[in-house]
């Protein structure tokens, strides 16, 4: 009776720090600007394109970059910012993990919120490309929530590891950069040097270690536009079927949000604050 009833205190106190830090972020301006970014940038590419599978491919490309930066960046300094408010919670009686785990839920959910109305309410502006392009559309907001779950994760594994606000942030910064420009080239020079030799599963096996290649090219897939696929895209689809790639690219996905949040839990509850 008494396990019981400290359960419920936890799972309470679980609920009403996550209800507070979520009305703190839903409150602040860093939401409504990304999520007018997000809008604003839908809404022009389709203008500017006038078709609505191209503006999918360009949109694809400039969500990828900034919501993989705004993940990682954002969450390294949330969960710095918010080190002195775990350190008062945590003298309640309430583990580490429902803290810990509150808190990074109370960051992605404003930053899925923020893919889905930018996202969501720029497409309803394309008409009848919409209806045509609906399922690309899914597709994307699946891949970018997917990929801002996954390194929002990794951005608060990295303050969990690191002492030192500005290292954590430009760790975070130099994993950003690393993921989204480095690797794609070293890929790409690696297939060069071994262009007499079958690389396509050492391709598979490379896209499938990075969360930001696998966000793109689960889209890519999708999308009948060759020239825009990029030699990772091009495996994937040359080697698996459309369904199997894209069904292998999501339980990865999965994977790169499980793996992080279980070794920054372990962290964080065996770390001083």
């Amino acid at each position: 009776m008494v396990n019981q009833l400290f359960h419920k205190c936890q799972v309470s106190q679980t609920i009403a720090i996550l209800a507070f830090l979520l009305k703190e972020n839903f409150k602040a301006f860093w939401f409504y600007v990304y999520t007018f970014f997000l809008f604003l940038f839908s809404l022009g590419l389709f203008l500017i394109s006038g078709s609505a599978a191209q503006s999918i491919a360009g949109l694809l490309n400039v969500v990828i970059l900034v919501n993989s930066l705004v993940s990682l960046t954002m969450s390294t300094v949330y969960f710095f910012n918010l080190r002195p408010f775990m350190a008062l919670v945590l003298t309640q009686p309430i583990s580490r993990t429902q803290v810990y785990l509150s808190c990074y839920a109370s960051l992605v959910i404003p930053l899925t919120m923020s893919l889905i109305l930018g996202i969501a309410i720029g497409a309803m502006f394309w008409g009848k490309g919409l209806a045509e392009q609906l399922p690309m559309v899914l597709l994307l907001l699946l891949s970018s929530i997917l990929l801002t779950l996954g390194l929002s994760a990794i951005g608060f594994l990295f303050a969990s590891l690191v002492q030192d606000k500005t290292k954590g942030f430009a760790f975070a910064l130099l994993t950003w950069l690393y993921l989204t420009f480095i690797y794609d080239g070293l890929i790409l020079l690696l297939a060069i040097a071994l262009n007499d030799y079958p690389v396509e599963y050492l391709v598979l096996g490379l896209v499938l270690a990075n969360p930001v290649s696998c966000a793109r090219v689960l889209v890519l897939l999708s999308l009948n536009i060759a020239a825009l696929m990029g030699i990772t895209a091009y495996v994937f689809k040359s080697v698996l079927s459309l369904w199997l790639g894209q069904l292998i690219i999501e339980v990865v996905l999965l994977i790169w949000i499980i793996i992080p949040l279980i070794v920054g839990v372990w962290c964080f509850r065996n770390k001083d604050l």
